[in-house]
């Protein structure tokens, strides 16, 4: 390792460091991460997957950095919380992108905020003190244009951040929260994309809870106060409970193009929601134009559990209408419905063949409904097949 460094001169640095902490291998990789610590100036972009034990030695950065554009860190034991704050990147002025993971609650990071355009915080437990600390920095990174606050729980007896003055991040575009308590927290008036859900797309293999169930009430509030309906395009929601606060939400989103909606299981109350969502897609103005988003060009439904006892029928009512009011006069748009549901032994009421023959009209014509059971998507891509 340091026969490499030396030959490469003063050239930028772009790596990515895993710790090992195994036993015959520790003090190799401490060695190892030394050596890139002392290579500090010459860090460009750094990904550093590190244990416990390596934490600590991050502190020799400090003050060390100053080129560093862009730094991913993730701790190999998230549950283990490292509870010391970091200081290693308070003065990398050139930072733009920094992104951590597995923190511990009163756990915090200092930045300059200059140069900021991404940060990305994640951790299953904040204290309502830190996350009022993050509320506080991010309106000093003027050029902020994405941020991830995904916490699973907020812990502490002080009122939730920002419940008097919203921190407003103006020219923020994306935004990823997991968590009720820091929706109220922020104002994003230029906001384009918004997701929603409590897992860690990062620590796969980890089971993730389901987002609070009053999610979609905190989100139409927090849509009310955000005033960005003409910005906000993309709407993301995982692990969530499907209530009728989803048609307050499409109406409060006219621009919206794209929405996902992840239903973690399927209740009698669902299908009936949905129903109603199908419906309102398909209200129209007196000139015959769509009055619901009518921009939406993919709605995504991925249902990930059916009771074996329910049938579903949601699409009896208003589906055929809506996707036919779905076609576009313009031959270049298209809209797809894609609905997928993971368990292989859903059962569905049959469409009417008069029903089946216009679904495939409306096929033919740009508005696409696809249909995956399991593992398997009919063969035309529709829902006909499957609903015969």
């Amino acid at each position: 390792m340091s026969l490499v460094l030396a030959r490469s001169g003063n050239q930028p640095l772009h790596f990515l460091f895993i710790s090992s902490s195994v036993e015959c291998d520790k003090e190799a990789s401490f060695m190892v991460f030394q050596m890139l610590l002392s290579q500090g100036t010459r860090w460009r972009s750094a990904i550093l997957c590190v244990d416990l034990l390596h934490m600590p030695l991050l502190y020799s950065l400090h003050d060390r950095c100053p080129q560093l554009l862009s730094c991913q860190m993730m701790m190999q034991e998230p549950v283990a919380q490292y509870a010391s704050n970091v200081y290693a990147f308070e003065f990398a002025e050139s930072i733009q992108v920094f992104r951590i993971i597995g923190l511990g609650p009163t756990t915090s990071v200092f930045l300059p905020a200059s140069r900021l355009t991404q940060f990305a915080d994640r951790c299953f437990t904040i204290d309502c003190t830190t996350l009022e600390r993050i509320v506080s920095f991010l309106p000093l990174a003027g050029n902020l244009a994405q941020v991830e606050m995904q916490y699973l729980h907020i812990t502490g007896n002080s009122s939730p951040p920002g419940a008097t003055h919203p921190a407003i991040l103006s020219k923020v575009v994306f935004f990823r929260m997991g968590c009720i308590g820091v929706m109220n927290s922020v104002t994003l008036p230029t906001l384009h994309a918004l997701l929603v859900g409590t897992g860690f797309h990062d620590l796969a293999g980890l089971n993730h809870p389901d987002l609070n169930p009053l999610t979609l009430t905190s989100v139409k509030n927090m849509l009310v106060r955000l005033k960005c309906q003409n910005t906000l395009c993309t709407i993301e929601f995982h692990k969530l409970t499907l209530t009728d606060d989803i048609l307050a939400i499409i109406h409060l989103s006219p621009a919206l193009e794209e929405m996902l909606l992840e239903v973690s299981s399927w209740e009698t109350e669902t299908d009936m929601v949905l129903q109603r969502l199908l419906a309102e897609l398909g209200h129209t103005n007196s000139n015959s134009t769509l009055s619901c988003i009518p921009l939406l060009s993919l709605l995504t439904l991925h249902v990930k559990y059916v009771p074996h006892h329910l049938v579903l029928s949601f699409y009896h009512d208003g589906l055929v209408d809506t996707m036919e009011l779905r076609v576009s006069s313009d031959p270049d748009t298209q809209f797809t419905l894609s609905i997928l549901f993971k368990n292989d032994n859903t059962l569905f009421l049959p469409l009417d063949p008069d029903s089946r023959s216009r679904l495939v009209q409306c096929q033919n014509n740009g508005s696409i409904c696809t249909f995956t059971v399991g593992d398997v998507t009919d063969e035309h891509d529709s829902i006909v097949c499957f609903l015969d």
